[in-house]
């Protein structure tokens, strides 16, 4: 039927990030399908009853998100919440994390339960926040997006105690775990391979990486990949220049981007160093100010690429060069692992790179 495929369709555009904000109108819709306005509303309709959209004033059709969730009219199949567990520190990724596991739970038929942790409790607190939920509603699962600290041995201990799937989404520390444990990961050997083999491509022999996050594995694990990909390139260890300083996770990696490339600004000149790679986008963002108010031109007198992918940076100028990895995918697999809608005994699950070529970085071969 024509209303089932057009709601169908409308789920998964509800499940997009965007979407939160607007969703196509109902005579955009017609148009899509080339259908009349019955199929539309009906469709509309039901999916309004359902929890999935609503409608707001002057901005139309949108997806229900944590800013606007409202209590569905119907009752739910499986009265059972998902936990989602990360650090109480504001980032673009962890609001499109959010938005798309409310519409996963919302068409999966359960609720999502949000923990926040705060700066020095490196999510002690989640099991006995799970254990208040489990007096009302059933714990189906937990989805953790773990900071820069390690977590405890006695904290995955009693995660692992509750008898629900547990994710480590988002993981940037090398945990050995076995059922019920879950662990998905950006792959930190692809994103320090196809940085550099980007560079090097591009014409760049003199790269510096700036930690402008707190050390973890993945960053460790990447560096390590640059330096082999720099001495496979026929160059030398020393024309990779690893600039960092102590960071904590609750410190602004923009005040500290901008502070530690001012610092490096001597070493930068000096070693004619001809391409920085900032280990997050929004440090590279930063630095972009920090480069051009010291009278270096981005990307002619220096290249500048960043990890991770944020709506800011095709809008910087000049707009960012990034090497990213499919987050919203990476979050869509968890939420399936949790609730066992991917049947596999495989425990880690890793996801490669891209880079997306905009303005920030320099194209050396083509100027000589």
């Amino acid at each position: 039927m024509k209303y089932l495929k057009i709601k169908k369709w409308l789920i998964e555009l509800a499940q997009k990030p965007e979407a939160r904000d607007k969703l196509p109108s109902v005579r955009q819709i017609c148009r899509e399908f080339n259908v009349s306005q019955a199929p539309v509303s009906r469709a509309i309709q039901e999916l309004k009853f359902e929890g999935i959209i609503t409608s707001k004033d002057r901005s139309g059709l949108i997806a229900v998100s944590p800013g606007n969730l409202i209590e569905p009219k119907v009752n739910k199949k499986n009265n059972s919440t998902i936990v989602f567990a990360f650090i109480n520190f504001f980032t673009e990724r962890i609001w499109q994390q959010e938005h798309i596991l409310t519409q996963l739970s919302l068409t999966n038929n359960y609720s999502l339960s949000c923990y926040r942790s705060d700066k020095g409790d490196n999510f002690r607190g989640l099991p006995g926040f799970i254990r208040n939920l489990q007096e009302n509603i059933e714990v189906h699962a937990v989805i953790l997006n773990p900071a820069s600290e390690v977590l405890e041995a006695s904290l995955l201990e009693e995660l692992g105690g509750f008898g629900v799937s547990v994710v480590l989404n988002d993981c940037i520390h090398d945990y050995r775990l076995g059922a019920p444990f879950f662990i998905t990961r950006a792959d930190p050997i692809d994103l320090g391979r196809s940085a550099i083999e980007y560079l090097v491509r591009m014409g760049h022999k003199k790269i510096g990486v700036v930690r402008c996050e707190p050390n973890s594995d993945l960053i460790s694990q990447s560096n390590k990949a640059m330096r082999n990909i720099i001495k496979e390139a026929g160059f030398k260890k020393k024309d990779l220049y690893l600039i960092s300083d102590t960071i904590h996770h609750w410190d602004s990696p923009y005040v500290f981007a901008q502070d530690l490339t001012e610092r490096s600004l001597a070493l930068i000149k000096s070693e004619n160093i001809t391409a920085l790679v900032y280990h997050s986008s929004g440090g590279a963002f930063a630095a972009l100010q920090t480069l051009h108010e010291n009278g270096l031109r981005v990307p002619d007198d220096i290249s500048v690429l960043g990890f991770g992918e944020y709506s800011f940076a095709e809008y910087t100028i000049p707009a960012l060069t990034v090497c990213t990895c499919d987050y919203h995918k990476m979050i869509e697999d968890a939420f399936n692992l949790a609730v066992e809608n991917i049947s596999t005994a495989k425990r880690r699950w890793s996801y490669k790179h891209k880079i997306i070529e905009r303005g920030s970085v320099s194209d050396i071969n083509a100027l000589t």
